[in-house]
């Protein structure tokens, strides 16, 4: 095989490897904390308009993540709106799913820029405005806030956030909603819909969750300027879930309310949801651009902090540190292949006293791919509770470097590698939308080299590294 054709199966490769499943899984995390959500629709025919929500963040707070989302129909033009003021354009260069089917436009996508910076916990009241657009086709029609903050008295939660990646020019589709953290019936399960151009019947669209009928969802929303905009908006937090203005926190669906609670759905304990979604008159016009999953976490330790996993050469070093060691009797290093079934690697005994200590552990025997670590810390009395989670790929001896950051990278940055060896490697970048090599040269004498990035424009690239015989690819975004 020439390394011309070698490196083309392996961007094929990266490629395919966003669309394998319906979804594409922009965020999930374990926290102890919230969520809170709220959007707005210009809808089918409203070329432009703005959309006034509110939100409850409890006092104490730190946000941990936020996106603005939207949702594409077709070739639309870049669009600048602003949230309370603040300008984020939605462009080629921040569309995570693309290349999907609708009836609108042809090819759309999902958008979603994190504005985790430009988000305070003491702000309740956000609002949406959309500058004049096509109607109809070629347009961003949705646009969706999603807040995860943190706070250490509150129970843990997991939420995860995924984008639709399947054509929705089809009456029927089907999403399997895969899970690190394990779902379970003890406590609400919080299901929000992020949809677009569904109206009241024949015009709504049929929602199923693991093979049970939940209702429907269609009509203007009530923080929408036309009747085809629907989406959820919602809380979860100290255990409860809610919806705020016209979306209810029970299971069922029914018109405007696109929530959903199906804690009594799930068959126990899952790592897999199965979510179809059917136009209610067999038409194939309405949109899903993503679908929100809130559930209970597992107990996290607040005294256990910045756990940190970061892949070597031959092993997976993992550190960790205390505020306070008092009551603590020891740590158990715990590895899943899955993030669900979970094996104890190891123990080590903490210091016991009231100051706080640093921690490592070193997995000389980690799994080819994902691996994913936590720590889980065992009190004088018995009683257990986790760290948060970290996922490590390990590639083993062939590879080259663990990973870059920032990704994705603003334009004009750029991307720092984290190399194995101080031995020189050559790059070069690919352009993953034409298969066009953009840039390439060699990095000397660094652990950490600087990858020359800044001039390139927004858009997804990959990354060829060449270090003798190994050879290893990365993929990064570029955003504006």
């Amino acid at each position: 095989m020439s390394p011309k054709y070698g490196f083309f199966c392996l961007l094929l490769l990266i490629c395919l490897g966003l669309q394998v499943s319906a979804q594409f899984k922009l965020y999930e995390s374990t926290f102890n904390g919230g969520v809170v959500t709220g959007g707005y629709s210009n809808g089918a025919t409203v070329p432009s308009g703005s959309g006034s929500f509110s939100v409850t963040i409890p006092a104490g707070s730190t946000i941990r993540r936020a996106y603005l989302i939207a949702g594409r129909c077709g070739n639309a033009p870049a669009v600048t709106v602003t949230l309370n003021g603040t300008p984020f354009t939605f462009n080629s260069g921040n569309a995570i799913t693309d290349g999907f089917q609708t009836i609108y436009g042809g090819t759309s996508g999902v958008h979603a820029i994190d504005i985790t910076a430009s988000i305070s916990p003491l702000t309740s009241a956000y609002t949406i405005a959309v500058p004049s657009q096509n109607t109809v086709s070629d347009k961003f029609p949705e646009f969706y806030l999603y807040i995860a903050f943190n706070n250490g008295l509150m129970p843990a939660i997991s939420s995860v956030i995924y984008l639709n990646t399947t054509n929705l020019n089809v009456n029927s589709y089907t999403w399997n909603l895969s899970t690190v953290t394990a779902v379970t019936n003890s406590a609400p399960v919080g299901l929000a819909v992020l949809g677009g151009y569904a109206a009241v019947s024949p015009d709504c669209e049929n929602v199923t969750v693991n093979g049970t009928l939940i209702g429907n969802f269609g009509g203007q929303d009530w923080n929408a300027s036309s009747p085809w905009g629907c989406m959820a908006a919602f809380r979860y937090y100290n255990s409860t879930f809610a919806g705020y203005n016209d979306d209810n926190g029970n299971q069922a669906m029914s018109g405007t309310d696109a929530l959903s609670n199906i804690q009594a759905l799930i068959p126990g304990s899952t790592n897999n949801v199965g979510v179809t979604f059917s136009h209610c008159g067999g038409g194939s016009d309405n949109h899903v651009w993503a679908l929100f999953l809130t559930y209970a976490g597992i107990i996290l330790d607040g005294r256990t902090l910045d756990f940190q996993a970061e892949a070597m050469q031959d092993h997976v070093d993992l550190r960790w540190q205390t505020s306070d060691d008092s009551g603590i009797a020891s740590f158990e290093l715990m590895r899943s292949l899955d993030g669900s079934t979970w094996e104890s690697i190891g123990t080590k005994l903490a210091a016991g006293d009231a100051n706080a200590h640093s921690y490592t552990w070193a997995d000389e025997q980690p799994r080819l791919g994902s691996n994913w670590y936590r720590v889980r810390t065992i009190g004088l009395d018995g009683v257990a509770s986790f760290s948060e989670m970290r996922e490590v790929r390990f590639a083993g001896l062939q590879s080259i470097a663990s990973g870059l950051s920032p990704n994705p990278v603003k334009a004009g940055g750029s991307l720092q590698l984290q190399l194995f060896t101080t031995n020189a490697v050559d790059y070069t970048i690919y352009n993953l939308g034409d298969s066009r090599e953009v840039l390439r040269g060699q990095l000397t004498d660094s652990h950490t080299p600087i990858l020359p990035t800044q001039d390139l424009p927004s858009g997804a690239y990959g990354v060829q590294l060449r270090q003798g015989a190994k050879m290893q690819m990365l993929r990064f975004v570029v955003q504006n």
